[in-house]
């Protein structure tokens, strides 16, 4: 992990901790939901307040709109289950799994990318505690001891 991937991690987290958590805490509704990438939109998520829930890396393609995205249909692999009708993360606009983009866009190990984004019951705040901890304390040369 190099110091664009864990700015990128720590800058997820600050995004889950501020606004997800203030707009889950405004309307109510849960905000994070590590069981799927999204859920109550149409294609890729709106804004905070549309009321959908995401896992984190829902979330990360608003933090990061240039390199991630949502698509809610992967036609290649429609026939094969109803569930590949559901929101799908892309990278660069090539369709990949949340461990593939943990490990490519984040840096993480593909243990870590498990961690981070694999499906769980977790709260805003565990799911936070979980993504600094994979992004560690600040190497020397940022400031760190």
């Amino acid at each position: 992990m190099n110091k664009v991937h864990r700015r990128r991690i720590l800058k997820l987290a600050a995004y889950l901790a501020g606004p997800v958590k203030r707009a889950a805490k405004r309307s109510g509704r849960r905000k994070l939901n590590m069981e799927e990438y999204a859920s109550s939109c149409e294609i890729g998520l709106k804004p905070i307040q549309c009321g959908t829930s995401a896992c984190a890396l829902g979330w990360a393609t608003l933090v990061f709109p240039r390199s991630l995205s949502l698509n809610y249909f992967d036609p290649e692999r429609a026939h094969e289950d109803e569930a590949f009708k559901a929101a799908w993360p892309y990278l660069n606009g090539e369709r990949m799994d949340f461990s593939e983009i943990g490990e490519a866009f984040f840096g993480m190990d593909s243990w870590q990318a498990e961690k981070a984004f694999g499906p769980t019951r977790r709260t805003i705040d565990q799911e936070v505690t979980v993504l600094r901890k994979i992004a560690g304390p600040p190497p020397a040369d940022e400031g760190g001891v």
